[in-house]
């Protein structure tokens, strides 16, 4: 608009229309880990795609079990299990993901190494799982 002086003004009469958070949801749901493996990043996709503010927060139930950064990448600590929760700033909603961390069979051995028997004949093979405190 040009006022009598040759001034020249705009205006809009738009306004910003906030889109509010509705849920969210975290894929994947659940994990299952190995003590000291590579990071598992997790995926939080806020409802809806067009909300006005996506920012969430993440936590672990159990650090000693899994921690998670900002960006909701999944660091195993120790054997057991716990919950990744990923948090919609607006709104508190939350979606969970279920983590069981395991420690993994390295090298399994047995007594003998090669034995000969007779016909008939038996002989105990124990077997050693290494390291001693894996899961299974």
């Amino acid at each position: 608009m040009q006022d009598l002086a040759g001034n020249v003004s705009a205006y809009s009469t738009a306004t910003t229309e906030l889109i509010p958070v509705t849920g969210i949801t975290l894929v994947p749901d659940t994990l299952n880990l190995s003590v000291g493996g590579t990071p598992t990043k997790l995926t939080a996709t806020v409802q809806p795609s067009n909300a006005s503010n996506k920012e969430i927060t993440w936590t672990s139930s159990n650090e000693n079990v899994a921690t998670v950064n900002e960006d909701g990448e999944v660091t195993t600590v120790g054997t057991g299990t716990c919950n990744i929760t990923a948090t919609t700033i607006e709104g508190n909603f939350t979606a969970t993901c279920g983590v069981t961390v395991k420690n993994l069979v390295t090298k399994i051995t047995l007594n003998e190494t090669n034995k000969f028997l007779k016909p008939n004949a038996t002989v105990k093979l124990i077997a050693t799982v290494e390291p001693d405190d894996a899961t299974n």
